[in-house]
């Protein structure tokens, strides 16, 4: 989430149916025998119906109708169906936090001339810091290796390390050229905010033994090889102890830039508190270096810091009224994720 600080001087910082039948009443006569009827009413006057017998008087049985085999019969069973499905709501999207990325190289960690071996020194390193809000998720190290044509002949490797993990090991000289370019692929989990770089020649136990070898046998990783990778930022509170954090990260070793925002028309009391903050993070920068880049009426992107009166309207954000100095750290609307 971007974080606007707002800063209202008020100074601000962004940061089917069933089937029934009728049953018949207990009071009512016995169902009548229709086809005995029937047959009464079509049988001439002199013809009797023959004399039932004992067994079949003791036990009469009536023929069954229609409406008595709905009554009776028994309601079919119907085989289990799944559950309607019902409209279920849309799973809640959840914002993906932005994909930045960063380049930090030699000369920037503090090395100038780069990682040299020579004389006899057959292993160096570099340490380095990435900001501690940042998750690395692509990384790769760009290597731009002279070898001199002594150190070449010997037909020696270089073994990488990062942060006591093995990188893997490149050949010296072997295409026969001055400077050799190399990139390797950095594990995203071996990235992390304090790191350490180190670099050793395979061939050491000879160059140990000849200390009169310093111009002609060496090795220069030069101040021009780089990381490079891919990131996003964690979420931190809007809690003003974190403060200059997500603006600034004193441990990153690149240059900061913030963005510092006004509204349309601002007044010279605007312009001051933009020139109190700038100087208070220039200061915490340090040796980094820091660019501000205003931007009037208009919403940062990223990260940044907002500055106007109580209730003026800054990029279509309203600062809140009040009748004091006010700063404190929000949500940017123009990028909440």
């Amino acid at each position: 989430m971007k974080r606007l600080t707002t800063l209202a001087l008020l100074a601000g910082m962004l940061s089917a149916p069933a089937l029934h039948s009728e049953e018949p009443g207990s009071g009512s006569a016995a169902p009548l025998s229709f086809p005995q009827l029937n047959d009464a009413a079509d049988s001439e006057p002199g013809d009797e119906p023959p004399a039932a017998s004992p067994e079949e008087g003791a036990s009469p049985a009536a023929p069954a109708t229609a409406g008595d085999a709905v009554a009776t019969a028994p309601a079919p069973v119907m085989p289990d169906l799944p559950p309607p499905v019902s409209g279920t709501a849309a799973p809640e999207v959840i914002p993906v936090a932005p994909v930045w990325g960063g380049d930090l190289n030699l000369a920037q960690m503090g090395m100038p001339d780069g990682i040299i071996l020579s004389g006899g020194q057959r292993q160096g390193g570099v340490s380095f810091t990435l900001p501690a809000d940042q998750v690395v998720i692509h990384s790769q190290l760009s290597l731009a290796v002279r070898v001199s044509p002594e150190m070449a002949s010997r037909n020696a490797t270089l073994q990488l390390m990062l942060n006591g993990q093995p990188l893997g090991t490149l050949p010296l000289g072997a295409d026969g050229e001055d400077v050799s370019h190399y990139q390797l692929d950095i594990p995203p989990a071996l990235m992390v905010s304090s790191n350490n770089l180190s670099v050793k020649i395979n061939d050491g136990d000879t160059l140990q033994c000849q200390r009169d070898i310093h111009d002609t046998s060496r090795v220069t990783v030069l101040p021009t090889s780089h990381f490079s990778w891919e990131s996003q930022q964690l979420n931190i509170s809007d809690d003003l102890s974190h403060f200059p954090r997500p603006f600034f990260d004193s441990m990153q070793m690149t240059p900061a830039d913030i963005a510092v925002a006004y509204g349309a028309k601002p007044s010279a009391d605007v312009f001051s508190a933009a020139a109190l903050i700038s100087s208070w993070l220039g200061i915490q920068a340090d040796y980094r270096g820091i660019a501000f880049s205003a931007l009037r009426d208009r919403l940062p992107e990223r990260h940044g810091i907002v500055i106007g009166h109580p209730g003026e309207q800054v990029g279509g954000m309203m600062l809140p009224e009040t009748d004091k100095p006010l700063l404190r750290i929000i949500a940017n609307p123009a990028n909440p994720a």
